[in-house]
């Protein structure tokens, strides 16, 4: 059985993983989840794992005068990054040349790369982003919302190697009302968007369109893979809906699940949704199924990811609270296939 154990963090400084036996071989379940951090001072709000040594963890700022929290796994230690001045991190990605992206609060984007750390861009506004998305170095893509007043506008960047400009097709008329949560992508010419009911966006080689997403459920967060795309969402209670190349479908009904926040496909179509009251669920053969083993640390998980050889990683906290707080990780394993 893995050690479960709360860690006692110090901003700043390296620490150990907790629990560091292997997951390899073991399903979701009680036995296979390491609770890698919690009740920290602030929330967590995305992870980001290409791999089982390269893990990042990010989220709201604890007021530490470290900036919003950017956690960075080696594969023995955490690291609590310095992020400066920014609010929350909202979220991370990465790109093939190993620079790791982070947005979030007043148009904040900044880059890290392994030889020289943090690099701060010029960014076209002061957007609150949800969202980044990287598919090569000079061609990334955030999105968010601009709030001006008691209005809002749409937010979708685009970073072309050179500098960050707002999307010339930037379709802010398609969606009136809508916050564009989340971003991901095969391709800049397959591109989905979701954020609010009832309709997402899609950009193909002809630009942006709405498109059906046949739930009303407020959708928060999307992913796929090369044949599929999820996407989840709430509040109160939580959906999931499919893309297979034939439209989206509801797959978990409201009715089933509580509110969901991240979700994470993996290429072999195993995955994994995440949200409100330590709410895990599976994707196995297809099916969608609700993890009742999941560490109790009455926690909201917003983000999930998955390593290529299935590491299971969930980052949440409490998000009715202000500011952010008790932010929580853990670690575990797919089922195998």
């Amino acid at each position: 059985m893995i050690h479960v154990s709360p860690l006692s963090l110090i901003p700043g400084l390296l620490f150990a993983c907790a629990g560091d036996s292997d997951t390899d071989d073991t399903d979701l379940s009680t036995d296979s989840w390491d609770v890698v951090m919690s009740e920290l001072d602030g929330t967590l709000l995305s992870v980001y794992a290409p791999t089982r040594d390269n893990v990042w963890a990010v989220g709201s700022n604890p007021g530490d005068g470290l900036g919003g929290y950017a956690w960075r796994w080696d594969g023995q230690t955490w690291e609590r990054l310095d992020t400066g001045d920014s609010g929350i991190i909202w979220w991370a990605a990465g790109d093939d040349a190993g620079h790791v992206w982070l947005v979030g609060d007043g148009g904040v984007i900044l880059r890290w790369s392994p030889d020289s750390g943090f690099e701060t861009f010029d960014t076209p506004g002061t957007a609150t982003l949800f969202s980044i998305f990287a598919l090569a170095p000079d061609d990334v893509w955030a999105c968010g919302v601009v709030h001006e007043g008691v209005s809002s506008e749409v937010a979708i960047w685009h970073f072309d190697g050179d500098a960050w400009a707002a999307d010339p097709d930037e379709p802010g008329e398609l969606i009136p009302g809508k916050t564009p949560n989340k971003i991901w992508g095969r391709s800049s010419e397959d591109l989905w968007i979701v954020g609010g009911t009832e309709v997402g966006l899609h950009r193909s080689a002809s630009g942006w369109k709405t498109v059906d997403v046949a739930t009303e459920a407020f959708l928060t967060t999307i992913h796929g893979n090369d044949e599929r795309v999820v996407a989840v969402g709430g509040p109160s209670q939580g959906g999931i809906i499919e893309n297979d190349g034939s439209g989206f479908q509801e797959v978990l009904g409201a009715d089933r699940v509580a509110n969901l926040a991240g979700v994470a496909l993996h290429p072999d179509d195993r995955g994994v949704a995440a949200g409100w009251w330590d709410t895990l669920v599976e994707r196995i053969d297809g099916e969608w199924v609700t993890d009742d083993d999941v560490p109790d640390l009455r926690i909201d998980y917003h983000g999930v990811a998955i390593t290529d050889d299935g590491q299971v990683w969930a980052a949440g906290g409490l998000f009715n609270t202000f500011p952010l707080r008790q932010g929580g990780l853990i670690r575990g394993q797919l089922a195998d296939p």
